[in-house]
């Protein structure tokens, strides 16, 4: 919106503060005050008849800037001065993709508010590498990989519609790992983010059109001595993309200030209560660092970045494993007790963390706030149940059946374990692992999933403070954040005797391959198709409740998410009615994962969104699916979805989805929904509804169901920590959490002792 004269002066009266937003008249707005731009205000302001610079043109239309009519305004860092008339024409030019309006001063080019460009989405990563550049002597080097992809022009770009070419990707550049040099770096992610750091247009090089380019920020394309001036050494380098940078309004004063979540009050618990920054470093062995690619970690509700983290290369991994090899010396000299008492006050520390651990879960995974709060829970629990194991941990007295013997059965810790946890229980299943892990004796290198690493560093603070109250050594619960390099590198090191692995079927093949061919142990909790049958004889309301937690939970991203509900025929209609009902009503809750009143929060990623959309394809093509759409508007929300009209056996049917998709199915009786639940590859977990006893021990016999987790009249998912938790088949056969799961972090010694004077053989063999 433009506005008058009379307006400008009302509102701002040759001030040079900030205009406020709330003395303007509701009916019109000031040159960025509006909703959409009220960033620009404190950067304009009226020029008073005596300031008029009489010897100046407007920059823009070339004019002579005089008192009066047209009204002169003034930028106010600069101090240029053009007619507000020309400054609304500029202003009513930009292009679409801008978030908000800004201004470029048409005499000196100094941006004022936020600029965003058009370079194409990509990534932007960059690591350390222990070499220095040629004029920086004793540094290390900054790598920078830049990936963008070709693809079609937008409304933003010189022809929409038309493919662009982004030829030459990745493209690699190297900074001096100093000062300055991080400096630029820190800058350059901003412009990278404000889409500044390449452009679509002709190619210097080539002439070519449509063309994905460099934007006037020069980068150093080669990392040793050149005579094309893409090399080193360049004295005067790193200032001129400083200066490059202030041009396109990248400034220091507002660095990540403005993009990161972090930064907001809203979020203020990140750094007050959680220790978090806006650069986290993403590797601890008792000490903080990392040398890997810096990743932004994003808010699945908005898109937004929260903040980013330093992850590890394989090196540092080494560190934190060499590290907990050391600590494994000190930790498992403990007693036992005492290691449950240090458990004890993780759990804790945690406790006293709960709300805060509990909104980041929900801010980085996407999950509800109860939600959110309980898997913390979940490891607080978890920690109890560690304690009291550490006072009760086992061994047996076996008779022998040699006069003067003993038979022992012993259990001995294995070392460092490893722990690889998956984005949907970014704490949780790290805490099943690792309190158990600690209490029988062993040390643990962990590897969170590389979408939520801001849980991953916030949770292995709380473990490090607690660990250093006591003296004992950091490494005992070490950290390495990284990509799938780190996670195969595990998989394949013989110094971790047992690797616990969360995530899909595929990626826990693979994983179990490489680990059992150097005769390691594997702990896999892979993928799950669960069912919810419902026989005749169940209690309808009860069914209800269970069944819409059960499906659309935690977006339908929980390992345990019923994905098939077999109904018997006689109360098919009377459920799947209440079903679409409940459905309805929980659809209007679905939102921003920390307020609430939501119910569902988004999918995590858009490869997930993806994945909905690709399953929903396939399945359209054999029925009608209604609700079926992703919603529109930021974050990567999608209506949870009712399938019915497929066969059992269809392949949609039988393959995972990580998303609220549920296949209704009609069974005739409860031998032919027993029948249909153990139909699928994966085995984690299912749920019977009934009211018979007789139908309760068939459901739970030898030719019930073939899950590690078999429910009776309580929905499929919500685990205890007191039983084990895990499945059979495809699902990978691991327990974690509760009864005898420790025994997979433990190895087991038969031991034999002659108290006699005499020396007999086992099965009365004589030897003389």
């Amino acid at each position: 919106l433009f506005v008058s004269p009379g307006d400008l002066l009302d509102c701002s009266a040759s001030s040079e503060d900030v205009f406020e937003p709330q003395h303007l008249p509701a009916c019109g707005s000031i040159v960025g005050v509006d909703a959409a731009s009220n960033v620009i205000s404190r950067f304009v302001r009226v020029v008073q008849a005596s300031e008029v610079n009489r010897d100046m043109r407007c920059p823009i239309c070339l004019q002579d800037l005089t008192p009066g009519s047209p009204m002169v305004v003034a930028l106010t860092r600069c101090l240029h001065q053009l007619h507000l008339d020309c400054l609304n024409s500029m202003l009513s030019s930009q292009p679409p993709n801008n978030k908000s309006l800004y201004i470029q001063c048409p005499t000196c080019m100094t941006i004022y508010g936020e600029k965003t460009g058009n370079q194409p989405h990509g990534t932007m990563c960059w690591s350390t590498l222990p070499r220095s550049l040629p004029g920086h002597p004793g540094s290390r080097t900054i790598q920078i990989t830049y990936n963008i992809a070709s693809g079609i022009q937008g409304p933003e770009h010189p022809n929409p519609g038309r493919p662009y070419y982004a030829v030459g990707f990745p493209r690699v550049c190297y900074l001096p790992d100093t000062e300055k040099g991080r400096k630029v770096l820190k800058l350059v992610s901003v412009a990278f983010e404000r889409r500044l750091v390449f452009t679509v247009g002709r190619s210097v090089t080539t002439g070519r059109e449509d063309v994905v380019t460099w934007n006037e920020i020069h980068h150093k394309t080669e990392s040793g001595v050149s005579n094309t001036g893409h090399g080193f050494p360049d004295a005067g380098f790193l200032d001129r993309c400083l200066a490059e940078l202030a041009a396109q309004g990248v400034l220091q004063t507002r660095l990540m200030s403005s993009s990161m979540l972090i930064n907001d009050p809203k979020y203020s618990f990140l750094k007050n209560e959680l220790g978090l920054e806006e650069e986290n470093k993403g590797v601890y062995n008792g000490s903080w660092f990392g040398n890997g690619q810096v990743i932004s970690s994003t808010c699945p509700a908005n898109g937004h970045t929260i903040a980013k983290v330093h992850t590890g290369n394989v090196s540092d991994y080494n560190c934190c494993v060499e590290a907990s090899q050391k600590a494994w010396q000190t930790w498992a000299d403990l007693p036992a007790p005492k290691r449950g008492d240090i458990v004890r006050q993780i759990g804790d520390a945690l406790r006293s963390k709960l709300d805060a651990l509990g909104k980041l879960v929900s801010l980085e995974m996407g999950k509800i706030h109860a939600e959110g709060v309980g898997e913390v829970q979940e490891y607080v629990d978890v920690c109890d149940f560690a304690c009291g194991l550490s006072r009760t941990l086992p061994g047996l007295i076996l008779p022998s059946e040699r006069p003067g013997h003993v038979l022992l059965e012993t259990w001995n810790p294995l070392g460092v374990i490893g722990v690889i946890s998956a984005f949907n229980f970014p704490i949780a299943v790290y805490g099943w692992n690792s309190a158990i892990a600690m209490v029988c004796g062993n040390t643990v290198v962990w590897k969170g999933a590389s979408t939520t690493p801001l849980v991953s560093v916030a949770t292995t603070k709380v473990l490090a403070s607690v660990l250093e109250a006591n003296g004992v050594p950091g490494a005992v619960c070490s950290l390495c954040s990284g990509s799938g390099e780190i996670g195969e590198t595990m998989a394949r090191d013989v110094r971790i005797p047992l690797l616990s692995f969360t995530g899909s079927t595929p990626v826990g093949h693979k994983v179990g391959m490489l680990v059992q061919e150097r005769f390691g142990r594997h702990l896999l909790e892979l993928g799950g198709n669960n069912a919810l049958v419902v026989n005749e004889d169940a209690d309808i309301d009860l069914v209800s409740r269970a069944a819409v937690f059960a499906c659309v939970g935690t977006a339908g991203q929980r390992c345990t998410t019923t994905r098939r509900l077999i109904l018997h025929s006689k109360v098919y209609d009377q459920v799947l009615t209440r079903l679409k009902a409940a459905y309805g009503q929980v659809a209007t809750r679905m939102g921003d994962p920390l307020d609430e009143k939501s119910l569902i929060g988004p999918l995590h990623t858009p490869a997930a969104v993806k994945e909905y959309e690709d399953t929903i394809s396939e399945i359209k093509h054999l029925v009608i699916v209604v609700p079926n759409q992703v919603l529109s508007g930021s974050g990567y929300f999608v209506e949870p979805t009712i399938v019915t009209g497929l066969p059992h056996n269809a392949n949609v049917v039988h393959k995972e989805t990580f998303a609220p998709i549920v296949y209704v199915l009609k069974a005739q009786s409860l031998d032919e929904a027993i029948a249909w639940n153990n139909e699928v590859n994966q085995g984690l977990s299912s749920s019977l509804f009934t009211s018979s006893l007789n139908s309760v021990f068939q459901w739970i016999g030898p030719k019930g169901s073939d899950c590690g987790i078999v429910n009776i009249n309580i929905p499929t998912s919500g685990a205890e920590i007191g039983g084990a938790f895990g499945g059979e088949k495809h699902t990978g056969g691991g327990r974690e959490s509760g009864s005898d799961s420790w025994k997979q972090y433990m190895r087991r010694s038969t031991v034999t002792i002659n108290y006699s004077k005499e020396l007999p053989l086992a099965q009365g063999i004589r030897f003389e």
